[in-house]
């Protein structure tokens, strides 16, 4: 019931984690290999631990590679592991729990200015292009329909609009929702 975050530490280029625990904030290094931590997202799996989406950019170099990076903590201790590495990905991560546990990211594809998502079905990630139509899929932010479907909205730069991508079990769906 207590607050926490997570944070890009820019002077050390590490991602963090705060907590508060009703009288003090603790704040812990969770990821410092390399150049860690921009556009993370927080949320809590159904044990109650934390889990963090972020951008990892200690790779990226003048072809722009950066990767997708998950954090999770089992109680005891956190682990990482890179989910997408596929030119520069991982801006702009949404990261929502499906009803049945499992971690969803919606996320920026920087290369190609595409919106992905992956999804992790207690064996192995899946990653899939939503929208490719422009440059799309920045400000991204993730949840579940009341059906337990995922949906998403995003910024389409090309055309300066709102969108949103909603799944029905079978297919997405692309809607604009606001225009400039």
């Amino acid at each position: 019931g207590q607050p926490a975050i997570s944070y890009y530490d820019e002077t050390n280029w590490d991602l963090k984690y705060a907590s508060y625990d009703g009288r003090k904030w603790t704040p812990q290094t969770i990821d410092s290999e390399g150049k860690v931590g921009s556009h993370a997202s927080l949320a809590f799996n159904l044990s109650g631990h934390p889990v963090i989406s972020y951008h990892d950019v200690s790779n990226q170099d003048r072809i722009a590679n950066a990767d997708l990076k998950y954090a999770s903590y089992d109680g005891q201790k956190w682990t990482t592991q890179t989910i997408d590495r596929e030119g520069d990905v991982g801006r702009y991560t949404s990261l929502a729990f499906s009803p049945s546990g499992h971690p969803t990211i919606s996320y920026f594809y920087w290369s190609n200015m595409d919106l992905k998502y992956a999804s992790f079905d207690g064996q192995k990630w899946t990653l899939e292009t939503i929208d490719s139509e422009g440059e799309v899929g920045s400000h991204t932010s993730l949840a579940f329909s009341p059906s337990g479907q995922p949906a998403i909205s995003y910024y389409d730069s090309t055309n300066k609009d709102l969108k949103y991508a909603s799944y029905d079990g079978r297919k997405w769906t692309l809607e604009t929702i606001d225009r400039e």
